[in-house]
């Protein structure tokens, strides 16, 4: 994989979540257990989120893959 891209990608994953730890720890100075408890909340469902959306796409990539295969077939085939 080409570095730069990686790169990219990297910080593209990262940033989101350490815009959001630095945002509450900016705005919130308060009871720093129940943010941790809500952060944990939420990351299982988006976690349960990215993998139902992972999985979808991977089938829907597979799929189109398998008819483009059937009609190359079928073209040699006719």
């Amino acid at each position: 994989m080409n570095l730069r891209l990686y790169t990219l990608l990297t910080m593209a994953g990262i940033a989101p979540t350490i815009f959001l730890f630095l945002s509450i720890g900016h705005f919130y100075d308060g009871d720093t257990e129940t943010v941790i408890k809500i952060i944990t909340d939420y990351q299982s469902v988006l976690l349960i989120g990215f993998v139902i959306i992972t999985v979808l796409y991977i089938g829907w990539k597979t799929y189109k893959s398998r008819e483009e295969r059937k009609v190359a077939v079928n073209k040699i085939n006719s």
